[in-house]
């Protein structure tokens, strides 16, 4: 978990967020985050470019999601 923390301290990158924890039983604010950023089912993966307002989106999900870093999109 400490590395998504490391991934979203940084800034101008692109992620790819990765869900890895089911929606069922969580917030609705939390589910509407993840659908936000276009996360459905565990397994589905986007790709964003990294700003504040996506920032605020993935700290709000933090425990939810794994996050790497893409070099080329």
């Amino acid at each position: 978990m400490e590395k998504n923390r490391e991934i979203i301290s940084k800034n101008n990158i692109n992620v790819q967020v990765f869900l890895v924890r089911s929606l069922i039983g969580k917030l609705n604010k939390k589910v509407k985050v993840l659908k936000a950023l276009g996360l459905n089912k565990i397994g589905d993966k986007k790709v964003h470019f990294l700003n504040e307002s996506i920032k605020g989106m993935l700290n709000e999900t933090i425990n939810m999601i794994l996050l790497s870093e893409v070099n080329n999109v």
